[in-house]
């Protein structure tokens, strides 16, 4: 973990860890692209790619996703200000890391 709770892919364990978080990243943000989403919604994108909750929580905290309650239903949205910048479409990095470093 760096700073506020948030992960760094070059900073997880293994190559099989990054490589799930990246791609529970993509499935996110492909999917709250489209705006915000029941959390359900995502898990569910998700798990029939072969990703665990546990890893969804990685790419959550990495990207920043906040949460909300609205009735009894739980919702995911992008962050307005992001804590990541893209470096291409697999990998990010915290946007006061410079690239290289």
């Amino acid at each position: 973990m760096v700073g506020n709770g948030f992960y760094i892919i070059n900073e997880l364990r293994s190559e099989d860890e990054k490589t799930k978080v990246k791609k529970a990243a993509q499935i996110m943000i492909s999917c709250l692209l489209k705006g915000d989403r029941p959390v359900r919604e995502i898990y569910e994108a998700c798990e029939a790619q072969g990703i665990s909750k546990t890893t969804v929580k990685n790419a959550k905290k990495l990207l920043g996703i906040r949460d909300y309650v609205m009735g009894r239903q739980h919702f995911w949205q992008l962050p307005i200000d992001p804590p990541y910048k893209a470096i291409d479409s697999l990998t990010l990095i915290k946007k006061s890391q410079k690239i290289g470093s």
